[in-house]
């Protein structure tokens, strides 16, 4: 499911995972986000849940990796 609208983080629940900044395309936009995340571990202020594409409570490349084959994914409403 696509985000309702395209403004980033006015959603209370992001549907669409790969996506997010909410732009309706998973692209290298998205990949930046992880920045400020990486290497952290819960609970770390920092780390955040929606970057742990593997649900092993740590952001790291690996998650990174989890996203390149969505690359250039487009949602369509």
């Amino acid at each position: 499911r696509c985000a309702n609208t395209t403004t980033n983080n006015d959603e209370p629940v992001d549907s669409e995972v790969p996506d997010i900044n909410d732009n309706r395309i998973a692209n290298t936009l998205d990949i930046v986000t992880f920045v400020p995340h990486l290497n952290k571990i819960a609970p770390d202020p920092n780390y955040g849940v929606r970057w742990d594409f593997d649900m092993n409570n740590r952001v790291n490349t690996l998650d990174i990796l989890k996203y390149v084959p969505v690359l250039n994914d487009v949602c369509l409403p």
